[in-house]
């Protein structure tokens, strides 16, 4: 928010550390904790339901934990169906990328492997753009409680710094962001700006994570 110029402290209204983007995963301020560990079960429980391996489940919880709380892991990785190498590529890449929706190619792979070998009629394809999104949903979750300790209603002015932030996406155009948060774009600014206020909040942070990614992937190169 100080970063768009709709705060004047860059202060973190949880803690009141500095903040930046990281910041807002990695927070200890008061009630924080217990929001990240609703937002991981409620992850968890969809990947049971989708039939995931149930270790790869366990691994992905985990590590998200460990990396937030700067721990080590604590559940064994097995080689099943290639897992562990996947798991190792994740790690050399980074779990914060994981959340900003950057999952290693190797997820679908194991995924669809662990389909076939149970008869099930899914791809691992279709596994991984769905975790996509629900991994950005635990991302949505932690900035959506940070926005409500620092603003116990939605005021004009904020809602119109809102909407000209939103409009200024979409004038800076999907080239620069992450091939899988450009699908964000086609519904079109007046549909996004419809949206209720909390989905327009989580439009522009999916948006402004993957502008960041991708700057970040530009410079690797």
């Amino acid at each position: 928010m100080h970063q768009w110029k709709q705060r004047e402290s860059a202060k973190c209204p949880r803690c009141d550390d500095e903040e930046d983007a990281k910041h807002v995963w990695v927070c200890q301020g008061e009630g924080v904790d217990a929001v990240w560990s609703c937002a991981l079960q409620k992850l968890h429980r969809w990947m049971i339901e989708q039939k995931t391996l149930p270790n790869l489940a366990d691994v992905i919880c985990d590590r998200l934990s460990a990396w937030r709380s700067n721990s080590l892991p604590s559940v064994e990785v097995t080689g099943f169906l290639g897992l562990r190498g996947t798991v190792e590529a994740q790690d050399r890449v980074g779990w914060r990328a994981l959340l900003e929706g950057l999952p290693v190619p190797g997820w679908a792979e194991v995924q669809h492997r662990f389909y076939l070998w149970m008869g099930i009629r899914k791809t691992g394809e279709r596994w991984v753009v769905a975790l996509i999104h629900k991994v950005w949903e635990v991302a949505w979750d932690l900035w959506d409680h940070r926005n409500r300790v620092l603003h116990d209603s939605d005021t004009s002015l904020i809602k119109q710094q809102r909407e000209q932030e939103i409009m200024a996406q979409f004038e800076a155009g999907a080239h620069s962001v992450t091939a899988e948060a450009r699908v964000l774009f086609r519904q079109g600014v007046t549909a996004v700006l419809a949206l209720p206020p909390e989905a327009q909040q989580a439009w522009l942070i999916r948006i402004h994570q993957a502008r960041v990614r991708f700057g970040q992937l530009q410079e690797e190169r």
